[in-house]
């Protein structure tokens, strides 16, 4: 009985951690989106491309790349069975676009945060924003983007976000993990 009571407490001591690292992570993030938002104008282009093999992700409108950023794999939430799928663990991510997200699994072992080293579990778009949020914050990201597939919503870290050269043609459109 008395290791029961043990458990129990050590479960609710790690939920509460990870609640308020989840508060913090995702006020974080508001402050990054808001700072990309305004100097790229992420979120008000008509169209985006990623592509997996150079590990970019294209923003544009009216046929014109604007905005390119270099990207890293989060997770996705699957509108079918109301999961959240690491990108560490899809195998249909290409393996560049996942190397950086283990680390966030490695930080959850670390910090005993069991959502952040289970491959899968229920989940839905706020837990997606959640787990997003905290891996922008543990790999330092400028931001996070959210991509809405038939099936699934796609999330993804942006680095290195800068003006497109005159011209820019995109070679890959629109893969989708």
């Amino acid at each position: 009985m008395l290791t029961l009571l043990f458990l129990l407490l050590a479960l609710s001591c790690e939920d509460n951690r990870f609640s308020q690292y989840v508060v913090e992570s995702n006020g974080h993030l508001t402050k990054l989106q808001e700072e990309m938002q305004s100097k790229w104008g992420i979120g008000r282009y008509e169209h985006f491309d990623w592509d997996q093999q150079s590990g970019t992700i294209a923003f544009s409108t009216g046929g014109k790349v604007q905005v390119l950023a270099d990207i890293q794999f989060v997770g996705s939430v699957s509108k079918k069975s109301g999961t959240w799928l690491w990108a560490w663990a899809n195998s249909s991510v290409e393996e560049h676009l996942r190397r950086d997200v283990e680390r966030v699994a490695e930080f959850g072992r670390k910090e005993r945060f069991s959502k952040l080293i289970e491959e899968k579990w229920p989940a839905d778009e706020e837990d997606g924003w959640s787990m997003t949020a905290i891996a922008a914050r543990v790999l330092d990201a400028e931001g996070a983007y959210r991509t809405e597939g038939t099936m699934v919503y796609t999330y993804m870290l942006l680095k290195n976000i800068r003006k497109a050269p005159p011209g820019y043609i995109i070679s890959h459109a629109g893969d989708r993990p």
